[in-house]
C-alpha cells in the first residue's frame, strides 16, 4: 500500500514504511562550487564565504602600489570573478555584496564622505562596471537565457512569468 506524503510535514521525520524507515534528508548541498539551500532560509554560506574573502582581497589592494585603471583591472579578473562564483544558485547576502562593494569603491574611488557609489562606479575609466549588484543581476539573467535556449518548458515559464509581471504594472 502506498503512503501519501504531505509537503507540508518534515521529511527528515517521516516514516516510509511500516517498519519505520527514514531517508536522509539534505537542505544544503554544495555542487561544482555551487551552494544549494533548499530549506526555508534559502541561506548560501559559500557564497558568503567568497565575498567576505573577496572584500578581504579588495581591501589589501589599496594598499598596493598600482594604478587605478591596474587596481580596476584586477577587480574585474580576480576578485569579481572569486567573489560571484556560483552566486546564481542561492539567495545574496546583502551586507556581504554591500561591503565587497564599499571596499571596491573605497580602492577605486575619491577619500571622501561626500563621494557617491554609484558616482564612483559611473567615473571609472573603461567600458566595464564593477558594481557587484550588476555582476550579480548578469550572472542570473545568463543563467536564465542558458536555461530558456536549452529547455523549451522552461522558456514557456518564462514567458508566462513576463506576462503575469507585465499585468501588475
Amino acid at each position: 500500500m502506498q503512503k501519501k506524503v504531505h509537503l507540508g510535514l518534515n521529511m527528515r521525520e517521516y516514516e516510509w514504511d511500516d517498519q519505520g524507515l527514514k531517508i536522509l534528508v539534505v537542505s544544503h548541498y554544495r555542487d561544482l562550487g555551487s551552494h544549494l539551500c533548499l530549506d526555508n532560509t534559502m541561506a548560501a554560506t559559500t557564497s558568503t564565504k567568497r565575498m567576505k574573502r573577496a572584500t578581504q582581497m579588495v581591501k589589501r589592494l589599496r594598499w598596493v602600489n598600482l594604478l587605478q585603471e591596474e587596481k580596476a583591472k584586477v577587480v574585474q579578473s580576480n576578485v569579481l570573478p572569486a567573489a560571484l562564483y556560483g552566486i546564481e544558485m542561492g539567495r545574496t547576502n546583502q551586507s556581504a555584496i554591500e561591503n565587497l562593494s564599499a571596499a571596491i569603491v573605497d580602492v577605486l574611488g575619491p577619500r571622501s564622505v561626500r563621494r557617491s557609489r554609484m558616482g564612483v562606479y559611473e567615473a571609472l575609466p573603461g567600458n566595464s562596471d564593477l558594481d557587484p549588484d550588476v555582476h550579480q543581476v548578469l550572472r542570473r539573467t545568463m543563467l536564465l537565457r542558458r536555461m530558456a535556449a536549452k529547455h523549451g518548458k522552461v522558456k514557456t515559464l518564462i514567458d508566462e512569468m513576463f506576462r503575469e509581471e507585465k499585468r501588475s504594472w
